[in-house]
């Protein structure tokens, strides 16, 4: 993960200090407006992992203290606990979760995870996952509802983004197209499709 540099401000890309070495998706990132104290919350193996440029200055984008300790996951998604499936639910039934090694396209609506969203390589669904700062861990609350006529098991997630914290886009691919599609995150709904 590297933070851009401006040519122009004579500053080059210099990347980011991760405690992995190799990561499947960055979840969030910033930078504070001076462009210093850049991080990206990034994701391997169902686990959350903050890498970061040296120590942030004093104006750097703040995070919350439980998402500063460097070599340790900020979260890890939830494991089936002895009594069933952990809240894991798909249409209203409980559940067992995806392996976590299968959650490969992760993003977050900031960078105190208020709101996480992750979807595994090839079919399935978007799961939004809540983040429990005190036990380190991340449980699904929902599944994203899949527009008509997309079949989950068909697609590849591509790519997941929150835009403007109030839009999940993802694109999908499927043997014949790419697709993008939207969510409302106030609404928890559908909002469409492009491409």
């Amino acid at each position: 993960v590297y933070r851009l540099g401006d040519p122009a401000a004579g500053s080059q890309p210099r990347k980011l200090h991760c405690p992995v070495p190799r990561h499947d998706d960055i979840a969030a990132s910033a930078c504070d407006d001076g462009g210093v104290g850049c991080y990206a919350i990034v994701a391997s193996g169902g686990r959350l992992w903050r890498c970061e440029e040296a120590a942030p200055t004093a104006n750097a984008t703040a995070l919350p203290q439980q998402l500063t300790a460097a070599g340790t996951p900020l979260a890890a998604v939830a494991a089936e606990d002895n009594d069933g499936a952990a809240g894991w639910r798909r249409e209203g039934r409980p559940a067992a979760p995806p392996p976590t090694q299968a959650l490969r396209r992760w993003a977050a609506v900031d960078a105190g995870l208020s709101k996480v969203f992750a979807a595994p390589q090839r079919g399935g669904a978007i799961l939004e996952l809540s983040y429990s700062p005190s036990i380190g861990q991340l449980a699904p609350t929902s599944e994203l509802p899949m527009p008509d006529g997309i079949v989950s098991e068909d697609i590849e997630w591509e790519s997941l983004q929150v835009v403007g914290g109030k839009m999940l886009i993802a694109i999908i691919g499927t043997d014949s197209a790419t697709t993008g599609l939207a969510w409302d995150l106030a609404k928890g709904t559908f909002a469409g499709r492009f491409g």
